[in-house]
């Protein structure tokens, strides 16, 4: 399954970009997120393996991430690993003015085991999740809830 998101913030690309990077972020943005731990190659660098455990309504998701594609400030990807399937999550940040950044979000999820045969059911809960979960993103960095 396939979906895209697109987003005008209302702060400079470069801030939108330093916020994004920052992984202390992720807790103030990402619902349910309990631990982000680095395991190996420099961090946000492409080839960097980091682990999240996400908490959501009783039950933990462990994500492997793993940058694939970093071109700063225009371009931030990563697969995301778990027992359900991969999901892969290209971020494109491009200026729309000096204070106005367009934020595009490409998500490809690939369920797999019994999640696959859920596909169909789940299409409409991942999708919402990951919507809320960059709303939230774009409302805190621009009330300047967010570190650089």
């Amino acid at each position: 399954m396939k979906f895209d998101f697109i987003f005008e913030l209302e702060v400079p690309r470069e801030s939108a970009w330093r916020a994004f990077d920052n992984p202390a972020n992720l807790f103030k943005w990402q619902q349910g997120l309990v631990s982000y731990d680095h395991v190996s190659g420099p961090p946000g660098q492409v080839g960097s393996v980091s682990e999240l455990l996400h908490r959501e309504g009783g039950h933990e998701v462990k994500l492997v991430e793993t940058v694939t594609i970093r071109r700063e400030p225009e371009e931030l990807a990563g697969t995301y690993d778990s027992s359900h399937g991969r999901t892969t999550m290209v971020n494109h940040f491009a200026e729309l003015s000096p204070g106005r950044t367009l934020w595009t979000v490409e998500v490809q999820v690939q369920l797999s085991g019994m999640a696959k045969f859920m596909g169909p059911m789940l299409k409409g809960v991942i999708e919402n999740r990951v919507k809320h979960d960059c709303e939230r993103f774009k409302s805190l960095l621009e009330a300047g809830e967010l570190s650089a």
